[in-house]
C-alpha cells in the first residue's frame, strides 16, 4: 500500500535535494569569491591610501632638498635692439599722417658649441618607512658663440644696444644651486646673479648676467661650473648647434627619457655612464630669432636616476589578481570534496568563507610587512603564514594528512607562480595566460574520471532511502 509523504516533508527533501545539488554548491561557492572581492577593494583603497601618503612625504623632502627635479635651459644670449616703427594714419579732411616710434625688441642667440660633462652622485633619505631618491650634480659647460650677426635678423648695428647684451641659464629650481657659479666670459670671470626675466626667454626661473660683446670679433667662449641638488631626474634642452652631453654615476637604474636617446651607453654594477649628441637640425628652432618662443623647453632630454618599482606598485599588481587566487584555491578544494564524496568529505560554505577571508589577509600581511621589509620577504612571510594556516585548518577539517599535503603543494606552487607573474612585468600576461591554460588542463585532467551526474544521483538515492526508512 502506497503511503502518501505529507506536503511538509516533500518540501524538506526538496530542499536537501537542491543543497545537495553540485551545481548549487558551485553556485554558492562562487558567491562566497565574489563576496570576498569586498574586502578586497577595501585593501586596494587602503594601498592607494598609502601610495598617496609616500608621495607628500617624498615630495616634501623633494621640496626641501632642492625644489624638484632639475631642467637645464642655456646658456642663451639676449640682446636689445631699437626697433623703428611706423604707422600711417588719415585724418578727417583725408591728409595721410605717418606716426613713427621706436621700440625695445630682444633678439636671442644660441651657442654653436655646447659641451656638458657631469657626475651625479646618488643619495637617499627616509622619513619613517618611506624612501627617497635625491641626488648632487657636478657639472662642467663650456662652448662658443660663434655667431652673434644681426645682419641675418635684418636688423642694422646702429640700432644694437651692445652695452646691455645679457647671458642666462635657465634652471627650473634655482633652489638646489649649491655654490656660486662663475662664468668665464672669454677671458673676463663674470658672477651670475639669481634670477631671469621674460625678455631673456630662458624659462621662468635662472640665473643671468651682463657680458661684453665685440660685435666684430667672430667666436666668444665661455664656460662655468654648476652644482646641483636634485630629485630623480636631471634634463637639459639641446640649444647649441652641436650639444653633446656626457653623464656618469654610480646609480646602476637608470632610466633615459625625453626625446632623444644617449647614443652611447654603458649600464652595469658599477653605475652607468652615456652620451648624447644632438644637432640643431634634430630639433625644431632656430639658432637665432626675435622676440619669445614657447617650443624651446619641449625639445628637453635626460636621465632619471629609477628606483625599482616599489612594494606599493607591486602590492597593487598582486591584489588584481586576488579574485584568481581566491577562485584556485576554492576550486582545489572542490575537486578535492568531489573526488572524495564516497569518504564523507565535505566542506561547509563557512569553511570556503573562513579560507577566503585567510587569502585576503595575505594581502594586509603583504602590504604591511613590505613597508619593513621589501616586497620580497614581504611575500614570503605572509605566504608562507597563510599557506600554513589554511593548511592546519584543513587538517581539522578534512582529517586527512594525505590531502592537507596535497592542499599545501597546490597552494605553494599557486603562490610561487604569481609571485613570478607580478615580477616579470614584460611578460606578465603571456604568463598569466600561460599559467591559466594549464591550471585548466591540470583540473580537467584530475577530474576526467569524476562522475559528477552519479555523485548528484547517488546522494539522492540516499536521501530517499532514509525517508523510507522513516516511513
Amino acid at each position: 500500500m502506497t503511503q502518501n509523504v505529507p506536503p511538509k516533508t516533500k518540501l524538506t527533501r526538496l530542499k536537501g535535494s537542491i543543497q545537495q545539488s553540485l551545481g548549487f554548491r558551485l553556485f554558492l561557492i562562487s558567491s562566497v569569491a565574489v563576496l570576498l572581492l569586498i574586502p578586497s577593494a577595501m585593501m586596494t583603497s587602503l594601498i592607494r591610501e598609502r601610495t598617496c601618503s609616500q608621495g607628500i612625504v617624498v615630495e616634501d623632502i623633494a621640496q626641501k632638498w632642492s625644489g624638484g627635479t632639475q631642467l637645464i635651459t642655456g646658456p642663451i644670449i639676449t640682446i636689445p635692439y631699437k626697433a623703428h616703427c611706423s604707422k600711417e594714419t588719415e585724418d578727417r579732411h583725408g591728409n595721410i599722417e605717418v606716426k613713427r616710434w621706436v621700440e625695445i625688441n630682444y633678439a636671442h642667440f644660441l651657442p654653436g658649441d655646447l659641451t656638458i660633462k657631469g657626475e651625479i652622485t646618488p643619495e637617499i633619505r627616509y622619513r619613517g618607512i618611506y624612501k627617497v631618491l635625491l641626488f648632487r650634480a657636478a657639472l662642467k659647460i663650456k662652448g662658443t658663440f660663434s655667431e652673434v650677426n644681426f645682419k641675418k635678423l635684418g636688423i642694422s648695428g646702429k640700432d644694437v644696444i651692445w652695452e646691455k647684451a645679457r647671458l642666462a641659464i635657465g634652471l627650473s629650481r634655482v633652489k638646489g644651486i649649491t655654490e656660486k657659479v662663475q662664468l668665464k666670459w672669454n677671458a673676463q670671470d663674470i658672477a651670475l646673479q639669481p634670477g631671469v626675466d621674460a625678455t631673456l626667454n630662458a624659462g621662468n626661473s635662472g640665473i643671468s648676467t651682463k657680458i661684453a660683446i665685440n660685435p666684430d670679433k667672430a667666436e666668444n667662449h665661455y664656460s662655468f661650473d654648476l652644482n646641483l641638488y636634485g630629485h630623480e631626474s636631471l634634463s637639459f634642452v639641446p640649444l647649441g648647434k652641436k650639444t653633446e652631453v656626457e653623464l656618469s654615476s654610480s646609480w646602476k637604474d637608470p632610466s633615459f627619457m625625453g626625446e632623444y636617446l644617449p647614443r652611447e651607453r654603458v649600464i652595469d654594477e658599477k653605475g652607468f655612464s652615456a652620451k648624447w649628441k644632438v644637432l640643431d637640425i634634430n630639433r625644431e628652432f632656430p639658432q637665432q630669432w626675435v622676440g619669445g618662443r614657447d617650443d624651446i623647453s619641449h625639445s628637453w632630454f635626460g636621465v632619471q636616476l629609477f628606483l625599482s618599482v616599489d612594494h606599493y606598485h607591486q602590492s597593487m599588481r598582486m591584489i588584481k589578481y586576488s579574485l584568481l587566487f581566491i577562485m584556485l584555491t576554492f576550486l582545489t578544494f572542490f575537486i578535492i570534496e568531489a573526488m572524495h564524496s564516497q569518504k564523507g568529505i565535505k566542506l561547509h560554505f563557512a569553511n570556503y568563507l573562513l579560507i577566503g577571508c585567510a587569502l585576503i589577509l595575505f594581502y594586509s600581511l603583504l602590504l604591511s610587512l613590505s613597508e619593513h621589509l621589501g616586497f620580497n620577504w614581504a611575500y614570503l612571510i605572509a605566504s608562507i603564514s597563510i599557506i600554513g594556516m589554511i593548511t592546519g585548518y584543513t587538517k581539522s577539517i578534512l582529517k586527512d594528512i594525505r590531502l592537507c599535503v596535497i592542499v599545501a603543494g597546490i597552494l605553494t606552487v599557486i603562490y610561487t607562480y604569481l609571485f613570478k607573474v607580478v615580477q616579470s612585468e614584460d611578460y606578465a600576461l603571456v604568463a598569466g595566460s600561460a599559467g591559466l591554460f594549464i591550471v585548466l588542463a591540470a583540473l580537467m585532467y584530475f577530474s576526467r574520471k569524476i562522475d559528477w551526474h552519479g555523485l548528484s544521483s547517488q546522494k539522492n538515492n540516499t536521501e530517499t532511502v532514509d525517508f523510507d526508512k522513516r516511513g
